[in-house]
């Protein structure tokens, strides 16, 4: 009985393979388009925040890009204090 319920199984899931697979295809009309002009990296930066301060962050809009924008603009003023010391 096992063996029966398991080919039904793979039945249905041949039928309906076409519900399983991603809704957009490769270069699909509707498909993710990123905002950003150069691609991010892969490695993530995580840092704890003080209890608030992420809920604060996460209510501006486009509060990521911004986010960036200020990080480079602070590294490269670092960079530049230090290379004059």
């Amino acid at each position: 009985m096992a063996n029966m319920d398991l080919y039904f199984l793979l039945v249905l899931v041949y039928q309906y393979k076409h519900l399983l697979e991603m809704p957009f295809k490769k270069n699909h009309e509707s498909r993710f388009l990123p905002i950003e002009s150069q691609s991010l990296d892969t490695k993530p930066l995580t840092l704890k925040l003080r209890p608030g301060i992420r809920d604060k962050i996460r209510s501006i809009p486009n509060w990521q890009s911004e986010l960036r924008d200020t990080i480079e603009a602070w590294l490269q003023k670092k960079l530049d204090q230090t290379a004059q010391d």
